[in-house]
């Protein structure tokens, strides 16, 4: 049986990042706002209740947001970027091999001397609240896929904490979530599994090895191993540096709003920092592009004053490039 995983997650982080400093927004609906105000991107559990959706566009929730006092909050990504460093900090404190996944989510391999897996992630979660005042929930499994899977569980059913090492019930319990939860499951995967009856994790399970690989390819495959308990997504803790990120998508229909383009490369910005943090990286310089693969393709590209791997720093250069690159048509 390989060593237990555990997975900790902040809940709602910006909004709880809010929180900290401002404690009047405990107990009301709040959500967070992209960098553009258009739509939101961190909900309170408030806020879910009243069914806003992560991703809705504002205009789209004033109604709700008018008749429920919901309060509105423009992000604040250094904030944010300092919090999740504190965080980070309390988490590193229980064990030696942490991977900082994304910016408000940490792996860590369980020490070998613990003997009280719950214990030591009530421990951990009360910790970090102590420290850092954002509460988090704990996953623990004998893979990554599972302890993901541990986590959104000790979420939705507002435990804190969920444990699946070792369980005697587990496929009992994975028969109760939606296959569209596993790690890796994107939207087209999960309508080709709900088109062959596979519906909860326990069916993706029970799947054959060989129909998996076939219709799902090799990442499909680990995905299904590590179900299986049977571990092939080791924690990271240290990741070979190099020169170069790209971070970039194709769309599905074309682009012709200049708010909708600047939307996307803030996403892709934040997505690129990200991975620095994950990677322990900085970058010095940047460069945001464009084109339709034929015959337009135009860049801005800048240097950074200092190397950083800080959403904000990147942020505060996007309004200028998207304005210059853009070509109406």
């Amino acid at each position: 049986m390989t060593k237990p995983i555990a997975l900790v997650d902040c809940n709602n982080f910006f909004v709880s990042c809010e929180r900290v400093f401002d404690p009047t927004l405990r107990g009301r609906p709040v959500i967070v706002l992209s960098n553009n105000d258009g739509c939101a991107i961190s909900r309170s559990n408030e806020a879910k209740q009243l069914g806003i959706k992560m991703g809705q566009p504002l205009f789209q929730i004033k109604s709700l947001v008018s008749k429920f006092n919901v309060k509105v909050l423009s992000s604040n990504f250094s904030l944010y970027s300092e919090m999740s460093m504190r965080v980070m900090e309390a988490i590193s404190t229980f064990s030696d091999a942490v991977e900082y996944y994304s910016v408000d989510e940490a792996f860590l391999e369980i020490p070998n001397n613990i003997n009280n897996l719950d214990f030591y992630a009530e421990n951990l979660k009360e910790t970090v609240l102590k420290w850092t005042g954002i509460p988090v929930s704990v996953g623990i499994a004998s893979t990554k896929t599972l302890a993901k899977l541990a986590n959104e569980y000790a979420k939705k059913k507002n435990l804190g904490v969920s444990n699946f090492y070792r369980h005697l019930n587990l496929d009992t319990v994975l028969q109760q979530i939606d296959v569209s939860e596993i790690w890796g499951i994107g939207y087209q995967s999960h309508q080709k599994l709900k088109n062959i009856g596979v519906h909860n994790v326990l069916d993706f399970k029970n799947l054959s090895p060989q129909f998996v690989q076939s219709k799902f390819n090799i990442t499909g495959l680990r995905t299904h191993q590590e179900l299986h308990e049977i571990s092939c997504l080791p924690v990271h803790t240290k990741l070979n540096p190099q020169k170069s990120m790209v971070v970039s998508r194709s769309f599905g229909e074309p682009i012709t709003h200049q708010s909708c383009l600047l939307e996307a490369v803030n996403t892709y910005l934040g997505k690129a920092a990200e991975q620095l943090r994950r990677k322990n990286l900085v970058a010095a310089n940047l460069t945001i592009f464009i084109t339709d693969k034929k015959s337009f393709s135009r860049s801005f590209e800048v240097e950074l004053p200092t190397p950083s791997n800080y959403t904000y720093d990147f942020l505060k250069y996007s309004q200028d490039a998207v304005s210059k690159i853009f070509q109406a048509g």
